[in-house]
């Protein structure tokens, strides 16, 4: 049963990594499971109550992060409603196009597309598309931050 859990907490963290750049999967939770999954390979030995705790918090926080940065970005930049949900629509139609790459593209494309249809100008819909960008980047850091770091508990756990 050992081998099983670790297979789960292996795959946990490959969906976490991708969920690092796909909007979709939830990258923290997924990397927070594979800790909790190697926990139960190893009859709870590898981590503290504490440490799982922690790093429990800290996926909520990471994930409160990667849907509040992209706005506070967009805000900072004086970005309207359009153009977040501009970002959003050009994110998910980036993740089917050349990921991860597009997805960067895409938000800011949308971003700049949807202030633009909003207010009409163009220096306005690039800086708006830029705060997106950043605060998306910003976001994804973060998420990948997360990530390594449960990557490398996951990895002492086995040895």
């Amino acid at each position: 049963m050992t081998s099983v859990f670790v297979i789960l907490g292996a795959l946990a963290l490959a969906g976490a990594l991708a969920g690092c750049v796909v909007p979709v999967l939830p990258g923290p939770a997924l990397a927070f499971a594979s800790l909790v999954l190697a926990s139960l390979a190893f009859h709870w030995q590898p981590y503290s109550g504490w440490f799982l705790a922690g790093m429990a918090f800290a996926a909520v926080l990471v994930s409160l992060a990667d849907n509040v940065l992209p706005l506070l970005g967009a805000r900072r930049y004086g970005a309207s409603k359009l153009s977040v949900w501009g970002s959003i629509i050009g994110m998910l139609v980036g993740l089917f196009i050349f990921p991860p790459w597009t997805i960067f593209l895409g938000a800011f494309a949308g971003a700049v597309a949807g202030e633009w249809i909003d207010k009409g100008e163009m220096n306005r819909a690039l800086a708006a598309g830029w705060g997106v960008f950043v605060g998306t980047v910003a976001a994804m850091a973060l998420k990948l931050a997360y990530v390594a770091v449960a990557l490398v508990y996951f990895v002492k756990a086995l040895f």
